[in-house]
């Protein structure tokens, strides 16, 4: 009864009915420690049985608390083992899951781990990884001793910034990455290196289209200040010329050399307005206008003449695009004569186009294109292609593989087609294989609506082709005082009256003084860029506060400035581009008076 109520309590028995079967019961069916019988012979057998008994006990409740300490400890490593366990499963979910490519290697270099991403992008499976991977195989040849020493440049600095490099596939091409590497150490050392490889080859693409844009920013500067010179040049040489044509027999060898000099002076003003266009893509004059119609339209004569065939696949229903029709035409006549010359001995060249929307996923390799509705244009020859060596310049200004020329190997062609696709708000790109030819593609955005044109002010001119001005008083401003003198003298011949200023300030002087004076001027002309001083711009508004009637003029050689294809929006009724034909003043003239 008392093993009952506590079972490690020891008991001894005491009997002086001391029986075999009584010994038997009382140490295996009771459980007592001891069985002693009276009398004792020796008080000391008695101490000892109680000594040992007591011991017995302290033994077994000091073995019950440490068999519970192992269960409680068994308990706690089961908990750590199961969070070790998520924990290892949670890390290596991720690892399989991030879009990086993850690895692991031992000291011999010898690849021991690749996360699916990496097997996937490197084109290895993991068969292959089980038969041994050198990362010397995934490193392209030219970049491995360089890639060895950022390494150890890596380790030495315990550097986290990373490291370019080129990675390399099973098949043998190539792609850029970004490479972190840190090292796992052992007793005696480095035992390993772990690290990640992130594919930058989208963000040196953008870096390289930010680069090649920047280019075309900085020269665009640059050629628009040679241009508005140069056509100040061309201005005076031209309208020289003009003015010696009407004082003489047409029919004369001189009056034919002119005439020739006056073709001349007009290509280069044509050379000046593509060095705008191609530097800054000029600002584009957007009327909406059917796709299918103009591709239609300009196909046969891109390839008239040429030994060069081409196939059209053109919808009846292609979407309309919001554009400028001559820089449009301008930036595809670009691109097939390209493809022209890239096939001396002849071949075909498709134009393909079609209704396409671009979304989130429907993002096309190598180029990133904003969602929304596009018409596609795909203009591909059979050509000799080009190489990895030089694709990645084709649209740099002035870069060209032909032989330099008058109307080819300038380098102008597709980076003056790229500026003006991106001034449309498009997306222009290029591939080319050296075996197949090459293919440029441009993204130009629908528009799904016609956009009514602005309506034209009344064009009707007071004065005839031939009718005489009647002596009309015209202020000429100019900072050149060339450009002043030739002005003069062609206004003139023209039969006007004919007062000359140098800069804004003087011309608004002059006008003032003449309304104080009560002999008004009839028409001004303004030359819109002035050096030192204040220009069309300024002037024409200081003018409108004397005279909101004024009859204004805007001369300039940077055709593309805003005020010179919106001129009614800044005050003036009329534009003139430099440099002129009797003709076009003439024009420019009777609409400002209109």
């Amino acid at each position: 009864r008392l093993k009952e109520l506590d079972p490690d309590v020891e008991a001894i028995v005491l009997t002086g009915y001391a029986t075999l079967e009584n010994a038997i019961v009382a140490l295996r069916s009771v459980g007592a420690f001891d069985y002693l019988t009276k009398p004792l012979e020796n008080i000391d057998e008695l101490f000892i049985a109680v000594e040992k008994a007591l011991e017995k006990r302290r033994l077994t409740l000091e073995n019950r608390a440490l068999l519970h300490n192992l269960k409680e400890k068994e308990a706690e490593l089961i908990l750590q083992n199961q969070a070790l366990r998520e924990s290892e499963k949670k890390y290596r979910d991720l690892a399989e899951s991030l879009p990086v490519n993850l690895f692991e290697m031992d000291a011999t270099g010898t690849v021991t781990f690749l996360n699916p991403f990496a097997l996937e992008s490197l084109q290895y499976t993991r068969e292959d990884l089980a038969r041994g991977l050198h990362v010397k195989d995934m490193v392209d040849t030219k970049q491995w001793d360089k890639a060895q020493k950022d390494v150890r440049k890596m380790i030495a600095e315990k550097s986290s910034e990373g490291t370019d490099s080129v990675a390399k596939r099973k098949d043998g091409t190539t792609f850029p990455v970004l490479v972190n590497i840190h090292p796992f150490l052992h007793e005696n050392g480095v035992s390993g290196l772990r690290g990640f490889a992130v594919d930058i080859t989208e963000r040196k693409q953008r870096l390289e289209e930010m680069i090649r844009m920047a280019k075309l920013e900085s020269l665009g500067t640059l050629a628009g200040g040679i241009a508005h010179d140069f056509n100040n040049i061309l201005a005076v040489i031209l309208g020289n010329i003009e003015v010696a044509k009407i004082r003489m027999n047409s029919e004369t060898p001189v009056a034919r050399a002119l005439s020739n000099a006056v073709e001349g002076c007009m290509a280069a003003t044509e050379l000046t307005r593509r060095f705008i266009t191609f530097s800054k893509g000029g600002h584009p004059r957007k009327k909406t206008i059917p796709m299918g119609a103009m591709l239609n339209t300009m196909a046969p004569l891109l390839f008239s003449g040429s030994s060069v065939k081409y196939e059209s696949h053109i919808p009846q229903d292609l979407w309309m695009a919001h554009v400028d029709e001559v820089q449009l035409s301008q930036a595809i006549h670009n691109v097939v004569l390209n493809a022209i010359e890239a096939m001396p001995h002849g071949g075909v060249v498709r134009i393909r186009a079609e209704n396409t929307e671009i979304t989130d996923h429907t993002q096309t390799p190598g180029s990133k294109i904003p969602a929304g509705l596009y018409v596609k244009v795909e203009i591909q020859d059979q050509g000799g292609g080009i190489s990895e060596e030089h694709k990645s310049r084709v649209f740099d200004p002035y870069f060209s593989t032909k032989d330099r020329g008058a109307q080819k190997g300038m380098g102008l062609g597709l980076s003056t087609a790229l500026s003006i696709v991106k001034k449309h708000g498009g997306v222009m790109f290029l591939e080319s294989n050296v075996a197949s030819g090459t293919t440029v593609t441009l993204y130009l955005p629908a528009a799904l609506q016609e956009e009514k044109e602005a309506e034209a002010g009344p064009t009707a001119p007071v004065l005839g082709d031939d009718a005489p001005p009647k002596s009309l008083k015209v202020l000429v401003m100019d900072d050149e005082a060339m450009l002043r003198e030739l002005a003069e003298m062609m206004l003139q011949r023209l039969g006007y009256y004919v007062t000359t200023a140098k800069d804004g300030n003087e011309a608004v002087a002059l006008y003032k003084e003449a309304l104080e004076t009560f002999e008004p001027f009839d028409l001004v002309m303004l030359d819109l860029t002035v050096k030192g001083g204040p220009g069309g711009r300024e002037a024409i508004r200081e003018l409108l506060k004397l005279d909101s009637d004024v009859k204004a003029v805007v001369c300039s050689g940077y055709t593309d400035d805003p005020v010179m294809f919106n001129c009614a929006q800044y005050g003036f009724r009329a534009s003139l581009a430099k440099p002129f034909l009797m003709a076009s003043l003439k024009d420019a003239l009777r609409k400002a008076l209109a």
